[in-house]
């Protein structure tokens, strides 16, 4: 796709901190719906209304454990909308590595794994949030005829 060109603009729900949220969604413009979510409480009762085109997951929602929400997301009528999981804030994974981390989410249904976080530190800002955007777009359907 080659852009958020749509008859309707594409929704995007977007389980994360509010200031992540305010971060990436500036990224997006206004040429999508962003739907947002900080909490596991409201995520869960607003994802289905969403009726969502995309599904982004910040890394460390929900107290770092986003796959309780993705896991949820797939046993709703949304189940086959694309997941994007983002890690947005830098927080230390230990001894996991990211080739690791990609791959359990990969198995639980996560279609694109984004770490934003070491991209801004290494590229800058403006460079993460372009990246951001070029990921976003990618997974959106093509527009109805």
């Amino acid at each position: 796709m080659s852009g958020l060109t749509h008859t309707r603009s594409p929704r995007i729900f977007m389980a994360a901190p509010a200031i992540v949220m305010r971060q990436l969604r500036a990224a997006l413009h206004e040429e999508c719906q962003v739907i947002g979510a900080a909490t596991w409480e409201d995520a869960v009762r607003r994802v289905s209304d969403a009726a969502p085109h995309l599904v982004m997951v910040c890394y460390i929602f929900d107290e770092m454990r986003p796959y309780r929400f993705i896991q949820h997301v797939k046993g709703t009528p949304y189940r086959d909308a694309p997941i994007l999981l983002i890690r947005a804030v830098t927080v230390p994974l230990g001894a996991t590595l990211e080739s690791d981390l990609r791959r359990s989410y990969k198995d639980l249904g996560v279609d694109e794994f984004l770490n934003f976080s070491d991209l801004a530190n290494e590229r800058g800002l403006d460079a993460a949030l372009q990246e951001f955007r070029r990921v976003v777009v990618s997974m959106l359907p093509d527009p109805a005829p």
